[in-house]
């Protein structure tokens, strides 16, 4: 072949000179040179927008998507919640141990829990938003419950918050009418 014109290389893949115009020839910024399009292990990513080799390891095919992505990045996956592939890379995309599924956070039942370290769905009957501490928090964990008396979730941790022997329930001591 003549190598002179641009679209003219040496593939390593296949091991003879190559065409870059025919559709299935392109430049991977992946391996950092023109690969073969034809071949099984390289395929067009539309979540990269370029073509990809999927004999490295971070490029499969994904039964979720029905196209090859990029695993390159741990975190690329189809989230049920916006109904299309996501990339956890981005601040508001997590998965979550809760619901056992990826989720994204500009959703507004989902949010990080200081109380757990982690992204929390306040979807889920036991996640809720506290006026007390002014974040959602996990009714799972021992220090919340819910209390009659304020028709609330409440967080046993905080100073004002304690269990009363003398009601059986948690108490909150902020409130004026009651004295521990």
């Amino acid at each position: 072949m003549v190598t002179s014109p641009d679209h003219v290389f040496y593939s390593e893949l296949t091991g003879q000179s190559m065409v870059t115009s025919p559709d299935h020839v392109f430049y991977s910024e992946l391996t950092g040179q023109s690969m073969v399009r034809s071949t099984d292990h390289v395929l067009y990513s539309e979540l990269t927008g370029q073509s990809m080799v999927r004999s490295t390891d971070h490029v499969f095919y994904s039964e979720l998507t029905g196209q090859s992505m990029v695993r390159s990045t741990d975190h690329v996956f189809y989230s049920e919640l916006t109904g299309q592939s996501m990339v956890r890379s981005t601040d508001h995309v997590f998965y979550s141990e809760l619901t056992g599924q990826n989720m994204d956070t500009l959703t507004d039942h989902v949010f990080y829990s200081e109380l757990t370290g982690q992204n929390m769905v306040t979807s889920t009957d036991h996640v809720f938003y506290s006026e007390l501490t002014g974040q959602n928090m996990v009714t799972s964990t021992d220090h919340v419950f819910y209390s009659e008396l304020t028709g609330q979730n409440m967080v046993t941790s905080t100073d004002h918050v304690f269990y009363s022997e003398l009601t059986g329930q948690n108490m909150v001591t902020s409130t004026d009418h009651w004295v521990s």
